[in-house]
């Protein structure tokens, strides 16, 4: 079971990459593929816009 970047306990926000209005969240688990990447970039690493939000499919080592 996936859960979604989105919904995952682990998504957390990464002030060291943040600009002045784009707040950039990156994966806190560990255990996952996606650790301590962005999670609200595009595949080319631009900033996807904050309305948007994390679009990221997740993994199986997300929680809820």
């Amino acid at each position: 079971m996936r859960i979604r970047c989105k919904f995952c306990r682990y998504a957390e926000i990464d002030q060291s990459a943040c600009l002045k209005k784009w707040t950039a969240y990156q994966c806190g688990n560990p255990l996952s593929e996606f650790y301590h990447a962005l999670l609200n970039v595009d595949l080319d690493g631009v900033p996807i816009p904050s309305e948007q939000g994390i679009t990221w499919s997740g993994c199986e080592q997300g929680k809820e």
